[in-house]
């Protein structure tokens, strides 16, 4: 987690009572930041199926466009 006072729930009380003064939101803070984690995964798994997906498509239009006779 960022360094940022305001995320930080590092100051706890005996009984780990949040005492930060801007509020404890820890736990909903972490979880979105394991959701953008996940989210970033899958735009990256996304992103590389994608450009495999297009290099494909590319060679085989240019393989079409090589084997077409050419017309004078």
């Amino acid at each position: 987690m960022p360094n940022d006072p305001i995320w930080s729930c590092d100051d706890r009380g005996p009984r780990g009572e949040c005492r930060n003064p801007h509020g404890c939101h820890c736990d909903e803070i972490s979880d979105l930041v394991k959701q953008v984690a996940q989210l970033d995964a899958e735009k990256a798994a996304l992103r590389y199926w994608l450009i495999r997906h297009t290099v494909w498509n590319d060679r085989q239009v240019q393989d079409a466009i090589k084997s077409t006779p050419k017309s004078n």
